[in-house]
């Protein structure tokens, strides 16, 4: 059978004549079903977690292969991913991270010093995560951000997740996950925005994700979870 021969495509349940937006999908709505974070009713060191973290990284290895159109025209081809692949050697939740926090469109607006809150997507610039855009410790507290997004926001796999810096208070970051396009009301109306300060704090104080939105705005499962626990920055 197909399958038998080329499995990944099993893992992400997709067929090998589908398109490359089946299979984001497929990995999307899978990826958020096994993620740790949304595991909300189990205790952390369960084996059904174990369980999990295996399925998030097979899911993960299955979508570096066919995400790619290259990659996946090799494995069509040969049924097998060369070991010096660097899919191979990517961890899962970098997989994750660089399908949710992509390039976004970056254009130009006009800033204002009449208003520079930290609720008007004209305060903020775009950034690039795999850039230079961001120091290289910033990977690990934007993971954590966007774990957090994924266990208290409804229909993340429809969404799309962006990274902002603010223009002058250039140490607050926001992690805004949207429904496309990205625009004010993205911004106001149809997104989920957390921020981060990048600064040093007292001694004893870990620093952390802030989350302003009103609980009517997060998942009902979400109220399982201790948000202030996923919300800090390990």
């Amino acid at each position: 059978m197909e399958d038998d021969r080329r499995p990944l495509y099993a893992v992400l349940g997709v067929r090998p004549d589908d398109t490359q937006e089946a299979i984001k999908k497929a990995y999307r709505r899978l990826a958020l079903q096994s993620h740790p974070d949304r595991q909300c009713q189990r205790p952390a060191a369960t084996a059904g977690g174990s369980a999990d973290d295996a399925a998030f990284a097979r899911l993960a290895l299955a979508y570096e292969v066919l995400g790619n159109a290259q990659r996946r025209k090799r494995y069509d081809l040969t049924g097998e991913v060369p070991q010096s692949d660097a899919a191979l050697g990517r961890r899962a939740d970098e997989t994750f991270l660089a399908e949710y926090v992509r390039a976004a469109p970056k254009a130009a607006r006009g800033v204002t010093q009449a208003d520079m809150s930290l609720h008007n997507l004209a305060n903020y610039e775009v950034l690039e995560v795999d850039g230079r855009d961001v120091p290289d410790y910033m990977r690990g507290i934007v993971m954590q951000g966007l774990s957090y997004l994924v266990a208290v926001v409804d229909g993340m796999e429809d969404r799309e997740v962006v990274l902002l810096r603010h223009f002058v208070m250039d140490q607050m970051y926001a992690l805004l996950a949207y429904a496309a396009p990205l625009d004010e009301g993205a911004f106001a109306e149809r997104g989920y925005i957390i921020t981060y300060y990048d600064h040093p704090l007292q001694a004893g104080i870990r620093p952390s994700w802030s989350d302003q939105n009103g609980a009517e705005h997060r998942r009902d499962s979400a109220g399982g979870l201790d948000l202030g626990r996923l919300r800090e920055i390990d």
